[in-house]
């Protein structure tokens, strides 16, 4: 896989959830890339399939600091939400100021873990902690945008606004990263 394409071989490597029962079968993933031999990783955002997908696609194949990166944006995105609910709950900023340290090269990967471990007590906490723990599993980036946004709204119509705005932004971060 090269840094800015996915061929369905790499997609398929990525054993995408729900490939055997939820309609990403090799077949479904043939279909989407519609006989072109790969698709650039700003294409796959613009698949026909969810948003979450193509979200969890695109960060399966970034490097760890792009991980890293969205992962705080998507976190630090709903941070404020999170704050006026739990105004003395400080881990998932300290979280996300130890994962823009590491971005600068100030923070250690043991630091990273260790803060995401704290940060990672309990549901409310996993955006901020899946922000750190992205820098060395893809997945968990993905979480970061799934729990960012279940843990600061309530309502599907918002999670969705999120989802959208999170699509947006790992959008302008490949975009910037290309020129």
């Amino acid at each position: 896989m090269s840094d800015r394409t996915l061929t369905v071989a790499d997609v398929l490597r990525m054993r995408p959830c729900g490939m055997d029962d939820d309609g990403y079968t090799p077949a479904r993933v043939k279909e989407l890339w519609a006989g072109r031999e790969s698709l650039t990783l700003l294409d796959v955002l613009d698949l026909d399939i969810p948003i979450a997908d193509r979200l969890w696609c695109v960060l399966h194949a970034v490097d760890r600091r792009t991980r890293v990166l969205l992962a705080c944006d998507y976190a630090g995105h709903v941070l404020p939400i999170w704050e006026a609910r739990h105004p003395d709950d400080m881990r998932p900023r300290a979280t996300l100021e130890t994962c823009h340290r590491w971005l600068d090269g100030e923070a250690t990967d043991d630091e990273l873990i260790a803060v995401a471990r704290a940060a990672y007590t309990s549901a409310a906490h996993a955006a901020a902690a899946c922000a750190a723990y992205a820098y060395a599993y893809a997945a968990t980036a993905y979480a970061a945008a799934a729990s960012a946004a279940s843990a600061a709204f309530s309502d599907t119509n918002t999670t969705d606004d999120e989802l959208e705005w999170q699509l947006a932004r790992t959008r302008e971060v490949l975009a910037i990263e290309e020129d």
